[in-house]
C-alpha cells in the first residue's frame, strides 16, 4: 500500500494503522519505513503480508487513521492511497 501526502503546503501527514475484520491474524504490517509521518509531497510504501491460517476465503481491512481534515484539505493537504 502506498500512502501519499499530496499537499503542497502546510503540514506533514501523520497516520496510524490497524487491521479489523474476520481474519485479522492472517494479515500483518511487514514494513512501515515512514514510522507514521509522511512529509509534504512524499510517499510511503507500507508493506502488508498475508499468511492464511486456514483454507478458503480470508479477509480483513487495513485501516489508516490520519490527520487529513476538512481544514487541511482547504489548505491543499490530502491523502492518496494506491494498492500495488
Amino acid at each position: 500500500v502506498t500512502l501519499s501526502n499530496a499537499a503542497t503546503a502546510t503540514a506533514a501527514l501523520t497516520y496510524t494503522t490497524s487491521f479489523t475484520g474476520t481474519n485479522t491474524g492472517d494479515f500483518a504490517k511487514s514494513s512501515d519505513p515512514c514510522g507514521g509521518t509522511v512529509a509534504i509531497g512524499a510517499n510511503c510504501a507500507i508493506g502488508v503480508t498475508f499468511t492464511p491460517a486456514a483454507t478458503g476465503s480470508r479477509s480483513a481491512t487495513l485501516n489508516i487513521a490520519n490527520n487529513d481534515t476538512a481544514a487541511g484539505r482547504a489548505q491543499n493537504r490530502r491523502v492518496e492511497l494506491r494498492l500495488q
